[in-house]
């Protein structure tokens, strides 16, 4: 449906403000769109954490926080995406025809597998499954509708399982024909 950004000078999503009046509409296309927003209210020199909070119709997610830092020295600007963590983001677009990009992120260097199954449970296919060796960095893998055998598969329900050492998560995603 859209976006809010929430701003804080400290690290905690708790103490984070919203700053956008209102929500930043979605293209929802199966396009890549790129989204902008200028925050006019900063101060130099000073530390700011910032978190996307996307609105579905049936729950809204934080992703975040990034870091930023504007600085009174030219082309001295300090911005740091920080992932914390182990985490499976929603998949883009979703609804998907015929490919969606899946997003995650470690918290230290360990084996990384994404399995995809379908709503009764099966098994589709495995879309990841190697080492990662960068912690705390976005990570993205494509899934392009196919099953193991290189089938397309039927529109309907279908999730992505991550495993990244101990850490498990589940995703739905929907495959629209």
């Amino acid at each position: 449906m859209g976006f809010h950004l929430y701003r804080s000078k400290i690290n905690l999503l708790s103490h984070a403000v919203k700053i956008t009046p209102v929500a930043i509409l979605a293209t929802n296309s199966t396009q890549e769109y790129v989204y902008s927003y200028t925050d006019n209210e900063v101060e130099l020199n000073t530390n700011y954490f910032y978190w996307l909070q996307i609105l579905e119709s049936d729950h809204n997610n934080f992703f975040g926080p990034v870091g930023a830092k504007l600085s009174s020295q030219e082309n001295d600007h300090d911005i740091e995406e920080t992932l914390l963590g182990n985490k499976l983001f929603a998949n883009y677009p979703n609804p998907f025809n015929p490919t969606t990009t899946i997003s995650f992120s470690v918290e230290k260097p360990c084996q990384v597998s994404i399995d995809l199954f379908n709503l009764k449970g099966q098994f589709i296919k495995k879309i990841f499954n190697q080492f990662v060796h960068v912690p705390n960095k976005k990570h993205n893998t494509v899934w392009d509708g196919r099953d193991s055998q290189g089938k397309k598969v039927a529109s309907g329900i279908y999730f992505a399982h991550i495993k990244a050492g101990a850490f498990t998560k589940t995703t739905k995603m929907l495959l629209t024909k």
